[in-house]
């Protein structure tokens, strides 16, 4: 159980990190970004932060 805990944190976070780089980049083109777009990335982005804060939580427990 904690090696699927495990694993499931590391791709999390790579996910986490991949959606939190594209916001900075896109942002940081200069064009501009559509509200539906930024929406969606704050809801992934939300949702990806409280799945890693769930996973940290369980691989405490289940040590």
């Amino acid at each position: 159980m904690g090696l699927i805990i495990r694993v499931l944190l590391f791709i999390s976070y790579i996910l986490l990190f991949l959606s939190i780089f594209f916001w900075f980049l896109y942002h940081g083109s200069g064009h501009k970004i559509p509200a539906a777009t930024d929406q969606s990335f704050t809801y992934v982005t939300g949702g990806l932060t409280v799945l890693c804060l769930i996973l940290l939580f369980l691989k405490r427990r289940f040590r």
